[in-house]
C-alpha cells in the first residue's frame, strides 16, 4: 500500500457533521417556535416548497412585462456567503437571543 494513494477518513469530521446537524435542528425548532422565519422564506420548511416562490417570480415577471416596467431581482447564494461569516460574532448574537442554551447542553 502506498502512502501517497490510501486516504483516511477523520472520526472528528463526522463527528462535527453530527452535531452541526443537532445544532441545526435545534435552530429550527427555536426560529419555528419564535416566528422568526417569515412566510416567503421556504428554505426551511417542511411543509412548503420554492416552486410557490417560483411561481412569484414568474407571475411578476408577467405582470411587469406587460405593463411595459422594470423588474430587478437579486439572487443571493447564502452558502457561498457562510464561508465569510465572523463565527465569534454568531456565537454572540446568538447567545443574546438565548439561543445557545439548547444547542450547548
Amino acid at each position: 500500500m502506498e502512502p501517497k494513494t490510501d486516504r483516511w477518513v477523520a472520526l472528528i469530521d463526522n463527528v462535527a457533521k453530527y452535531y452541526a446537524g443537532l445544532n441545526l435542528e435545534e435552530l429550527k425548532d427555536w426560529a419555528t417556535g419564535n416566528a422568526v422565519i417569515p412566510l416567503n422564506q421556504t428554505r426551511f420548511s417542511k411543509d412548503m416548497e420554492t416552486t410557490i416562490n417560483i411561481l412569484i417570480i414568474y407571475l411578476l415577471i408577467d405582470v411587469i412585462k406587460t405593463a411595459n416596467l422594470l423588474l430587478y431581482l437579486c439572487f443571493i447564494d447564502y452558502a457561498s456567503a457562510c464561508d465569510h461569516i465572523d463565527r465569534e460574532k454568531l456565537w454572540d448574537k446568538l447567545a443574546k437571543k438565548d439561543i445557545l442554551s439548547g444547542l450547548l447542553k
